[in-house]
């Protein structure tokens, strides 16, 4: 692989290869959102390890990622060897691409975002044959909304477009069928063409070959929020995706970290989301006391 290599593979000490693995690509500063990530599906998966792909790791955060002792993670630290301009995204976000090369031992992985929470068993998925799988992504099928929310200026084969929060990737087929030179050469060297990088890429070059998962591997909070279908969607989730606006900020709403915080058990993670309430609190009554002020303002204005 030219363009990135492996700096250190590490594994801590109940790691097993013989077990089913799911995938997270982060960097220190989703450390925390991700092993509250991996908690939730070991707590219903007991056959599962999980691969953590990163970058820019201190010493602090391998120590803590190393030393878990209730299921198996291995550690891949990645670094790019050709500079290459991920705009706003941390560099880590494209490393699901490569996952079938990164390790080639492996024949299934299924790849999930950092900031989900697992409540049901998954393991089931790992007995399927296809070679790539998604869940629609509901508001980027708008095709106003997919011109100027995910900007996609790409021509998709494909007219459905997918999230891939949750992929399902049988990393024997597509090493079979493709090359990760061929991946250099379609995405890195073309990666002006995306704008939401690893998505945008994986929805082009998998068009004619991804599978369609039920939306309930990949439940996005801002999409059911407030819908009819809101509570139902929630009970048959397999994942919940809290995309866009994160729990553990005060721009998330009072009802999405509700929500996080109801299946979260990671204690520091659990701080933050709390900490994040407490100042959307003062925020919020901030903006009440200082509102007729700015109204008299804007009108004298």
């Amino acid at each position: 692989m030219p363009y990135f290599d492996i700096r250190s593979d590490k594994k801590n000490e109940v790691y097993s290869n013989d077990l089913f693995h799911v995938a997270l690509c982060f960097d220190k500063n989703y450390l925390y959102p991700a092993i509250n990530t991996m908690n939730s599906v070991h707590k219903h998966n007991n056959n599962i390890v999980f691969l953590c792909l990163c970058s820019n790791l201190d010493e602090e955060s391998r120590s803590v990622l190393l030393s878990i002792k209730d299921y198996g993670v291995r550690l891949i630290e990645l670094n790019w060897i050709k500079k290459i301009d991920t705009r706003f995204y941390p560099i880590d976000v494209a490393f699901n691409i490569y996952i079938p090369w990164i390790v080639p031992e492996i024949d299934k992985v299924l790849y999930i975002d950092p900031d989900m929470i697992c409540l049901k068993n998954i393991e089931h998925i790992f007995k399927e044959d296809f070679m790539i799988a998604m869940s629609l992504e509901l508001s980027g099928m708008v095709e106003e909304l997919n011109k100027n929310l995910f900007k996609n200026q790409i021509p998709f084969v494909n007219p459905i477009y997918y999230n891939s929060g949750t992929c399902f990737m049988n990393c024997k087929l597509i090493r079979s069928a493709h090359s990760a030179e061929e991946i250099d050469k379609e995405f890195i060297d073309k990666i002006e063409e995306y704008y939401l990088l690893d998505q945008d890429f994986l929805n082009k070059f998998y068009c004619k070959e991804i599978k369609t998962l039920p939306i309930s591997w990949n439940v996005q909070f801002y999409e059911f929020n407030g819908g009819y279908f809101y509570k139902k969607v929630i009970r048959e989730a397999f994942f919940i995706h809290f995309s866009f606006h994160k729990p553990w900020r005060h721009t998330s709403s009072f009802k999405q970290s509700k929500l996080y915080l109801k299946y979260s058990s990671n204690k520091e993670i659990i701080k933050r989301v709390k900490t994040a309430r407490r100042k959307r609190i003062r925020v919020s009554l901030k903006n009440f006391f200082l509102s007729p002020f700015r109204f008299i303002k804007r009108r004298i204005g």
